[in-house]
């Protein structure tokens, strides 16, 4: 499984997700499992469908970080339908506000997205509610979904997104699995789009905070303390974006203990700098 990118998609509704992982050639990955899962070959998407409601929102996308050990630099998005009192049917919108109805808390979602999506706040409900409000959205799994996405990835690599899907004239009773499926159609290329720009932003948390092959190789091969663990880290980082094309490994090669190892490390990094400065 690949590590970059990572993407991690949370829906409700079974008609929600077929689109979506039509598009980006998910299968069925279910094992026994509590809810259903869908990835594609490379395992960089993956999907669950949570079932309606605010448990299982959270329960499903805790359910996902897990089975797909989903790393930090993850993009989460949720996508579904919501009620709204005054947009058309069919609306996308990105949401920049859910409040929780229960406790009227807030959090506020701000994704690095470059991509043109109109904005509404999201109320999300204990159950279907029909007294429908002009200037927000309604539903049953933004609050709890972005609860948690928030503690598994940094907040500008989480999306909620919310299709307009019934209001005082249509009754939510009423809407039909291929009336969901068709409204998601709609913005599939938008959804796509977002995927690739949210793509540099997880890249650089990816640089940030991925640990290279050269760590762990290097760390078996002597003892380190934890505090040596944590300057090995920083140097082959460093040491990755000053010689990409130089192993790190190969610097230790006539050390034999880990202060020697490090010493090293620190010396071809010193060095490079040196001669950047005299140019």
């Amino acid at each position: 499984m690949n590590d970059y990118p990572a993407i991690r998609w949370v829906v409700a509704l079974k008609p929600e997700a077929r689109i979506i992982r039509k598009n980006f050639n998910m299968s069925s990955s279910t094992q026994n499992s509590p809810y259903p899962l869908f990835k594609n070959a490379s395992g960089q998407h993956w999907l669950t469908i949570s079932g309606v409601g605010r448990i299982n929102a959270a329960a499903a996308t805790i359910y996902l970080y897990q089975i797909s050990k989903a790393p930090p630099w993850t993009i989460w998005i949720n996508v579904g339908i919501a009620g709204s009192g005054g947009s058309p049917i069919g609306s996308l919108y990105l949401i920049d506000k859910i409040t929780d109805f229960s406790t009227q808390l807030s959090v506020f979602p701000k994704p690095a997205l470059s991509v043109s999506i109109p904005r509404s706040s999201l109320l999300t409900l204990d159950a279907p509610g029909e007294n429908y409000s002009r200037d927000q959205l309604f539903d049953m799994e933004g609050y709890s979904f972005f609860e948690i996405a928030s503690k598994l990835s940094c907040q500008q690599l989480i999306l909620v997104l919310k299709i307009v899907s019934d209001g005082p004239d249509i009754d939510f009773r009423s809407i039909m699995s291929k009336n969901v499926s068709e409204l998601v159609a709609r913005h599939i290329e938008v959804l796509s789009n977002v995927v690739d720009d949210l793509a540099s932003v997880s890249k650089i948390e990816y640089d940030r905070l991925h640990i290279p092959d050269a760590y762990n190789s290097i760390v078996t091969k002597y003892h380190f303390t934890e505090t040596q663990k944590h300057q090995l880290k920083k140097l082959i980082i460093r040491w990755r974006a000053l010689f990409p094309e130089r192993k790190p490994v190969d610097e230790i090669v006539n050390t034999n203990n880990a202060s020697m190892a490090l010493k090293a490390l620190r010396a071809g990094i010193d060095s490079y700098k040196i001669k950047w400065d005299k140019k």
